[in-house]
């Protein structure tokens, strides 16, 4: 990977994909030929929704329920052109028609047209302000536009209009964290888990949550709670080694460790199969993080066996390498100190016979990282 580096999975919330959402029908009762037309959207037959709405359109241009019915046909069949067209007429025909409105906005936001869809929903929600899907979209569209403080408040709404539905207090949740409003976030998924105890990404963020706040023993108690409703749940693992370490628990982390690397081993799954090393540590030196990861495949020349990342608003400055070569191995040393800086390659005065205890070897990295340990070689440009 090319420097600058990206912050690695160790301090990242949950954020899986959303699927699109079941169209509402809000304050609709159907009635007449609309009704056997809004039946088969209901039985997702879609190609006959788009003929049937056609005929009624034969019979009155003007109908702009049978042009609502036909885009909404259309937009689910991703023909967005023929969609956007037939629903600005259903709008042109009754401008205070809010179901037209969503749907082209939700054919604008899955085009990539974030601006268009953003007055769309907006239109929608002030003609029908109590509709919750309304508010749901407005905020995910805020959200992809970079505004995570109108996702926040489009989300609030949401919520007060349907505080049953644990996924909008999860996407509440990271909007509120994206915005900076972290006790905001923590409550909203702690909402949502109380909603749906096997909410798995909302427990994963408040574990990763009070884990950043420097909080392991509570940030495992969540990462314990997924573990119950998925034990071969990666991350959990992968999160359970970390806040062990971070509390000094280094033999309690061990079985942790185990089943993850038998998870890994055993994974036919490209992304884990692809994994080259785990993050299992993660401390901080002043205000930046420091996280430390473990090579999956110690083999070969010259390997790295750990590698402790300086992250700094979001980047990897510079890492520190607990190294391993067939030339210091010939000599009865197993490892050795080492730091990547962009380029450039140095080694320090600290030479192992064996693997140092965890607690020696952080004191070593957190002084190489303080210009603290004497440089005794070097390769690459230098500064």
């Amino acid at each position: 990977m090319k420097a600058p580096l990206v912050i690695a999975a160790c301090l990242l919330l949950a954020t899986p994909a959303f699927a699109a959402p079941a169209p509402a029908e809000p304050g609709r009762a159907w009635t007449g030929s609309h009704k056997a037309v809004a039946a088969l959207i209901k039985a997702g037959k879609n190609e006959e929704v788009v003929k049937a709405a056609q005929a009624l359109l034969a019979r009155s241009a003007k109908d702009h329920e049978a042009h609502y019915l036909r885009g909404r046909a259309l937009f689910v069949l991703k023909r967005d052109t023929e969609a956007i067209k037939a629903l600005s007429r259903a709008i042109e025909i009754e401008p205070n028609y809010p179901n037209p409105y969503f749907f082209r906005g939700l054919t604008h936001a899955y085009s990539k047209r974030p601006k268009l869809a953003e007055a769309d929903f907006s239109k929608a929600t002030q003609l029908a302000p109590r509709e919750t899907p309304y508010w749901v979209e407005l905020a995910r569209n805020y959200a992809r536009m970079g505004n995570a403080s109108g996702a926040a408040a489009a989300m609030e709404t949401a919520v007060k209009l349907s505080p049953q539905l644990p996924q909008g207090w999860y996407l509440l949740g990271n909007y509120s964290t994206r915005s900076g409003a972290e006790k905001r976030a923590v409550a909203a998924w702690e909402k949502a888990v109380s909603l749906s105890p096997k909410h798995i990404d909302a427990l994963f963020n408040l574990g990763q949550s009070h884990q950043n706040q420097e909080r392991p023993k509570r940030a495992a108690k969540y990462f314990a709670a997924i573990l119950e409703a998925d034990p071969n749940e990666l991350d959990a693992l992968k999160k359970m080694v970390q806040v062990h370490y971070q509390q000094g628990l280094y033999d309690a982390a061990q079985p942790f460790r185990s089943r993850l690397m038998k998870l890994i081993a055993a994974s036919s799954k490209p992304r884990v199969k692809n994994m080259t090393s785990f993050c299992f540590d993660q401390f901080k030196i002043g205000k930046d993080d420091i996280l430390a990861n473990e090579t999956l495949r110690k083999t070969g020349d010259l390997f790295y066996h750990y590698t402790f990342q300086w992250v700094r608003k979001g980047q990897v400055m510079k890492s520190i390498n607990l190294e391993s070569s067939a030339v210091i191995r010939e000599k009865g040393i197993a490892f050795i100190l080492g730091m990547t800086e962009g380029s450039k390659h140095s080694t320090f005065d600290r030479a192992y016979e064996k693997m140092p205890a965890y607690d020696a070897l952080k004191k070593d990295v957190i002084a190489a990282f303080r210009g603290e340990l004497k440089v005794v070689g070097s390769s690459g440009p230098s500064k």
